[in-house]
């Protein structure tokens, strides 16, 4: 379970304790939306605006006034849970209060487009960046919707434009590389991400706008065989997130085509564990137990009596199972670390 999910359910307990704290009911729309639970953060969002509307029938207002930010991040949260009609309506209400809100306008013509509405969807956008040109964000999501229209070269221009136009550029860089990458063009994006990496640090992003763009990074170091600077970049990346399933999936990757598979395992068993039904990394892990051997020499003294062996590893406990060392996660034994040795009746160790 990785942090956003758990910081989702204590935000949860914490809201039941305070029910009308609406920041916290934030925070945890926040956390749900990082962790992917996009029903349960539509639900708080929600919930967050039914308080705002019952709080102005109280005061009998003559109109129910929401803030615009709930509103808008209701939209959005709507839009990425697939709901267009609900981010659309949201999006509406927006545009009431404050007809040339830029990004609600951008919304709209993503959510259009969703629906198959593609030319009233265009002129939305197109009307987004007419708004706010100095902002990235209209310039990203027209080209978002070129690309899901099938012309990546439209969108690559667009975004070539947003980069003089706006004010800042990271995360046009970061969308930018993405579509070089996924059209392979690696040595392009590698360029995109290089400067995308410059202006991050220029602009102080968000957290996930940086994430995505050192992976973009690192993925095109990989692609273009370049396995030390990926190592390094992913490996900083695993240690900023640890939680991160295409982090770990990646890198252990990464590592099996650097032949250390005792060391791709301790990440690859994590990708196996929090994504079950995904065919591949059992297949990677399946590999690394293939090229480490099934029973480490460490232990061959007391064979017969071993049950497990168990260490605390990188903040984890890892397990070493004679009866099924498949799935086993200790692979071998190293000065250091200590061991904690299960046996089924007294017996001498003899450490090799």
């Amino acid at each position: 379970m990785g942090f956003s999910h758990l910081a989702a359910k204590q935000a949860q307990i914490a809201s039941v304790l305070n029910p009308q704290d609406i920041s916290l009911m934030r925070k945890m729309a926040e956390y749900q939306e990082g962790a992917e639970d996009w029903k349960d953060a539509l639900e708080t969002h929600a919930n967050i605006l039914g308080k705002f509307h019952t709080s102005n029938e109280a005061k009998s207002q003559p109109e129910a006034y929401l803030p615009l930010i709930d509103l808008f991040s209701f939209a959005s949260c709507a839009y990425a849970a697939q709901q267009p009609k609900r981010a659309i309506t949201a999006c509406k209400q927006i545009l009431d209060q404050q007809p040339k809100h830029s990004s609600a306008h951008a919304l709209i013509g993503k959510s259009l487009i969703f629906l198959g509405k593609e030319d009233e969807g265009f002129a939305y956008l197109n009307q987004a960046v007419e708004i706010s040109p100095d902002m990235e964000e209209p310039w990203i999501a027209l080209a978002e919707s070129q690309l899901a229209s099938k012309t990546p070269e439209r969108a690559i221009q667009t975004l070539k434009s947003g980069l003089t136009a706006a004010s800042s550029r990271a995360q046009v860089l970061l969308k930018l590389g993405e579509i070089q990458a996924n059209h392979l063009n690696q040595s392009k994006a590698l360029e995109t991400f290089q400067n995308a990496v410059v202006a991050a640090d220029a602009e102080q992003v968000d957290q996930k706008t940086a994430f995505e763009i050192q992976y973009g990074l690192g993925r095109s170091f990989y692609n273009l065989g370049h396995l030390e600077q990926a190592r390094i970049t992913f490996k900083n990346l695993q240690e900023q997130y640890p939680a991160k399933g295409k982090v770990n999936a990646i890198y252990g990757k990464l590592l099996l085509d650097m032949d250390e598979p005792q060391e791709a395992l301790l990440y690859l068993v994590h990708v196996v564990d929090q994504n079950p039904l995904d065919v591949e990394p059992y297949l990677q892990h399946a590999d690394a137990h293939l090229r480490i051997g099934d029973n480490p020499d460490a232990i061959t003294s007391i064979e017969g009596q071993c049950v497990s062996v168990w260490a605390f590893i990188e903040g984890s406990w890892k397990l070493y199972d004679p009866a099924n060392p498949g799935f086993s996660d200790l692979t071998t034994m190293a000065p250091g670390y200590g061991y904690w040795i299960d046996v089924s009746e007294a017996c001498v160790w003899d450490v090799p």
